[in-house]
């Protein structure tokens, strides 16, 4: 009577090993294991061999990647009081080729109010 193991998909072994799954299949051609794909199966009792295999080519000397930094939380001091936004010259709309350019703007003319009426001298 033999017991039948449940296969391990060669993925399911990249996964676990945290390696590229194409490099372990070159790997595994390069010691004359010839797998189809990442989704063969292979026997649990040649993963222990498949392990070496990957060492020797080195799999598990690759740099890890790095960790993304953590966001920085930065303090905000207390609210300052808000300076007024200075207001922006108003912008000259484009004009159309050949069109006349609009007159500037013409501030109100501030002339003086017009005097009092003066007595007329008295003669005498």
């Amino acid at each position: 009577m033999s017991t039948s193991m449940t296969k391990v998909r060669l993925y399911h072994l990249a996964q676990e090993w945290a390696l590229p799954a194409q490099s372990m299949l070159e790997a595994l051609h390069e010691a004359g294991r010839r797998l189809k794909s990442h989704f063969a199966e292979v026997d649990p009792e040649d993963v222990p061999l498949y392990h070496e295999i990957m060492t020797h080519a080195g799999l598990f000397d690759l740099p890890e990647p790095e960790p993304e930094p953590e966001p920085q939380v930065v303090e905000v001091p207390a609210a300052l009081p808000a300076e007024p936004a200075p207001t922006a010259a108003p912008v000259e709309e484009p004009r159309a080729a050949g069109e006349p350019a609009a007159a500037a703007p013409v501030a109100a003319a501030t002339t003086p109010p017009p005097a009092a009426p003066q007595a007329a001298p008295a003669h005498a």
